[in-house]
């Protein structure tokens, strides 16, 4: 199953309706999530993907297409916030953006919600830079419970 031929499907309702597209988007999202939990839980997958004992991970989360929609669906509403910001930035006055584009005006305006981003994506980062070295080093010792 080619995950491409399931794209114009997603592109067709952001296109009809953008409230429908993103509450498709959360469901799928959803189902993603625990259908990854119910594979951990089921082959009780302890360590990250550098691990050589686990298998299944390699197997079951990131070879499958039923398991990569979550990231398919976060894609395209990538896309689609980037054609919005687009024709935001297409018009030439600020009164017009706030009028045709006012939650995207506020966005881009708002001084606080930059740092708060910035300093986000920040522990993002260095949560995923840090947060596997204890299960590399030793996957044994994590507990299942």
């Amino acid at each position: 199953m080619q995950l491409a031929l399931t794209v114009p499907l997603f592109v067709v309702i952001y296109r009809r309706r953008a409230w429908a597209g993103h509450l498709f988007s959360a469901f799928v999202i959803a189902g993603d999530t625990l259908l990854n939990l119910y594979i951990v839980d089921k082959y009780k997958l302890r360590a990250g993907p550098l691990a050589e004992e686990n298998w299944y991970l390699f197997a079951y989360m990131f070879q499958k297409p039923w398991t990569k929609f979550g990231s398919l669906i976060v894609g395209i509403a990538a896309a689609w916030l980037y054609v919005e910001l687009l024709n935001y930035r297409k018009l030439e006055y600020d009164d017009l953006r706030a009028q045709f584009y006012p939650k995207l005006n506020w966005c881009v305006k708002c001084k606080p919600l930059h740092h708060l981003l910035f300093l986000g994506g920040a522990v993002v980062v260095l949560t995923n830079l840090l947060i596997g070295h204890s299960a590399i080093a030793s996957p044994y010792s994590w507990s299942l419970g």
